[in-house]
């Protein structure tokens, strides 16, 4: 006769094989199979592994709604994760909610602030709503940490040039001619 214990135990490890199967298969590009397995394994209990899966093939299927409620799903569970932040950030961005996108890259930030894809798209949402003065400081940031990127380079001096402080902007600009 078996125990209930030795039941739930056989269910788990069905559940971590399966886990183990899905991403395997994300990994392979075989998204629709993944996708399956990881619904299956929420039927049978709300594993972060899972939902997080099933964001990143949203975010790949560039269905962001779908992207968007997954990753802050998965942020319910494990509010502390950077990567999965600043994925929500990019899929809010997508789906032009810009205010609530800063709002998840600053997070992303707060938990390292060496994040330095984090911080680009930080400046490029507040450049986007013409907020200069905060895009500046984040483009710099951007360069304290990469400071031969320039990409970033020329959207700092966009943004000296949009606030009018056009020698900072020649100076950014003639650096990013030397890099």
């Amino acid at each position: 006769m078996h125990s209930d214990d030795d039941s739930d135990n056989a269910a788990e490890k069905d559940i971590a094989a399966l886990s183990n199967m899905a991403l395997q298969h994300y990994q392979e590009g075989n998204l629709k199979q993944a996708r399956d397995d990881c619904q299956r394994i929420l039927r049978a209990q709300p594993r972060p592994d899972a939902i997080l899966i099933l964001a990143k093939i949203a975010h790949e299927l560039r269905d962001f709604e779908e992207a968007a409620m997954r990753y802050s799903q998965f942020l319910e569970i494990v509010p502390d994760h950077e990567q999965t932040h600043y994925y929500l950030g990019a899929a809010l961005e997508e789906l032009g909610r810009f205010d609530r996108a800063i709002g998840q890259y600053q997070q992303a930030i707060a938990i390292n602030a060496s994040n330095a894809e984090a911080l680009g798209r930080l400046a490029d949402s507040f450049s986007r709503q013409q907020r200069w003065e905060e895009a500046i400081g984040a483009y710099q940031r951007v360069l304290a940490l990469r400071d031969d990127d320039a990409g970033t380079m020329v959207k700092l001096g966009n943004a000296f040039t949009e606030t009018q402080l056009f020698a900072e902007a020649i100076l950014i600009f003639e650096r990013a001619l030397t890099v």
